[in-house]
């Protein structure tokens, strides 16, 4: 049985001028983590939700509609809180396991189906021994490479306060070297009409 973790506002910390970037401790719990990484390893629970690994991705890929499953839905919600925006119906996580010499590939794709994407969330749940960080290469004032614990949560900004794309979002996974890193990450898009995102706080 799955029991909630006490609800609470979670506390973020932005990291640099530009872009819009946070870090918050504590998004989920160690016994959290635990049933995360359980659900993710268990091909009876992902194939009872129509969840089949991605062929063509770099580790192991796999995306998890929110709805699926109460644990996936309660994340969900407190990632969409610590943005500062609603929960969309059909929110889905991408679970990612990255091991020693693996990386994705440099590509945010930030329009789809008529919608655009307006922030990240990325939650980690293990981190690797050696690399694996999260790189901002045009990030102000100078470049980011970030690596996270266990528990936290990595949350950005693709757009400016006046809806325009903010260049210095782009990023790009750093390849494992020792280890490996396991995340969820939460993409958050609204239609183009949308208003501007807003600040976490």
């Amino acid at each position: 049985m799955v029991h909630d973790a006490p609800e609470r506002a979670l506390r973020l910390v932005r990291i640099c001028a530009a872009p819009r970037l946070y870090i918050g401790d504590a998004c989920v719990t160690a016994a959290e983590i635990d049933q995360l990484l359980a659900r993710a390893a268990d091909a009876t629970w992902r194939s009872a939700r129509g969840i089949a690994l991605d062929p063509e991705a770099t580790g192991s890929l796999f995306t998890v509609p929110a709805a699926s499953d109460e644990l996936i839905a309660r994340v969900t919600r407190r990632i969409h809180a610590a943005a500062g925006l609603a929960e969309a119906p059909g929110s889905t996580l991408c679970f990612r396991r990255s091991v020693a010499g693996e990386a994705d590939p440099p590509v945010d794709v930030l329009e789809d189906a008529g919608r655009e994407r307006i922030a990240t969330g990325v939650l980690c749940l293990t981190g690797a021994e050696e690399g694996g960080a999260v790189h901002f290469p045009r990030a102000e004032p100078v470049p980011l490479a970030l690596r996270t614990r266990p528990g936290q949560l990595l949350l950005w900004f693709h757009r400016l306060s006046d809806g325009r794309e903010d260049p210095a979002a782009v990023h790009a996974d750093m390849p494992v070297r020792r280890g490996s890193t396991t995340t969820l990450t939460a993409c958050i898009y609204r239609p183009r009409a949308a208003p501007a995102a807003p600040s976490p706080g």
